[in-house]
């Protein structure tokens, strides 16, 4: 036998639902409002009978009768929703939770979210996540997938129930993406657009130079700029693109435990040259390390270099081209012969 207490407690689950689902449905709900409807569902599991019954009550509705899209004025938007609702209530009482007050219900529920989805413009707020030089940062987004940040690395999240999208502002990010048939995953970088097609990747952005390698599965890499009919270069792993401003998209094979090794605190170089390893290794610390030698910049360096302390990573890398640390209060200076600090 219900009691009062339980009819309430349903009825204020089948609002909470139907509320739910117009906001996931409207095409403005962010990834805040993603992850605290997860939140909702985990918290009671009768949640998730009752969100799936608005879920399939709301199709049936839908295929007996074609929608136009709703308006976007305000008053109009309501009556469109409440027309729908009102089909939408009488499937909803053929099953013996539901209330015979749904379509009220569900009409004040519009009524308050109207000046939500009507009257606001059809941008959203990203999600921004940073790291500091030298951190690392895991993250879990909305739909599943993964991201880890490298040092000194941002991006902004942005998704809704249409797409995912992620712009790498600055620095590197691994990406392991969910996959999903009905919404894309791009990721964007120095006006490159990386496609995913169900995979693991790494995306590294470095003054206007992009890096793209993929680890597993497949992406597509287009520039933003590029005609609308050119094709995509895709990429499968163990392949790399490169993209400048102004170039073409470039292809090569890379060694994945060399593009990954970041996340394990190692730097893996293979006759990269001097000046290139200073560079990279001076985003992780806020100490930077400098060449005194120009002549120093061209010499080629093979090895793993350990990134967790400065000093020895340094005095590490010193040691394998035999070289000598000059340590002052404000930088590090490898050379070749002993010189004074200010010099």
């Amino acid at each position: 036998m219900k009691t009062q207490s339980n009819t309430d407690a349903q009825r204020t689950m089948q609002d909470e639902a139907i509320y739910w689902h117009v906001l996931l449905s409207s095409g403005r709900a962010t990834q805040s409002d993603w992850m605290a409807f997860t939140r909702w569902l985990e918290e009671n599991p009768e949640r998730n009978e009752a969100y799936d019954f608005v879920v399939s009550s709301w199709e049936a509705v839908s295929e007996q009768e074609v929608f136009t899209p709703a308006p976007t004025t305000n008053d109009f938007g309501i009556a469109y929703f409440q027309t729908l609702l009102h089909k939408f209530s009488g499937l909803m009482n053929t099953r013996p939770w539901a209330l015979a007050g749904g379509f009220a219900a569900a009409a004040m529920i519009m009524v308050m979210l109207a000046p939500t989805i009507f009257n606001q413009p059809a941008t959203y707020t990203p999600e921004i996540y940073a790291t500091n030089v030298g951190e690392q940062r895991s993250i879990t987004l909305a739909d599943g997938s993964t991201v880890v940040l490298n040092t000194d690395t941002k991006i902004a999240v942005n998704i809704t129930q249409h797409a995912r999208s992620i712009e790498l502002q600055q620095g590197q990010a691994f990406f392991t993406v969910q996959h999903e048939n009905n919404r894309v995953f791009e990721v964007m970088a120095n006006g490159l657009r990386i496609t995913d097609i169900g995979t693991s990747f790494d995306v590294k952005a470095v003054d206007t130079q992009t890096q793209v390698s993929v680890i597993d599965g497949i992406v597509e890499v287009k520039p933003k700029a590029a005609d609308e009919q050119a094709s995509p270069v895709r990429l499968i792993a163990g392949q790399q693109a490169m993209h400048s401003a102004n170039d073409n998209i470039k292809v090569k094979s890379f060694d994945l435990n060399q593009a990954t090794a970041w996340q394990r605190g190692n730097l893996v170089f293979k006759d990269d040259k001097l000046s290139m390893v200073v560079t990279e290794i001076n985003r992780y610390f806020k100490k930077p390390l400098r060449l005194a030698d120009d002549d120093l910049a061209e010499v080629l360096f093979s090895g793993v270099i350990q990134m967790s302390d400065q000093k020895r990573t340094v005095h590490d890398l010193a040691a394998l081209l035999s070289l000598r640390v000059i340590a002052t209060d404000d930088e590090f200076i490898l050379t070749q012969n002993p010189i004074e600090p200010n010099q």
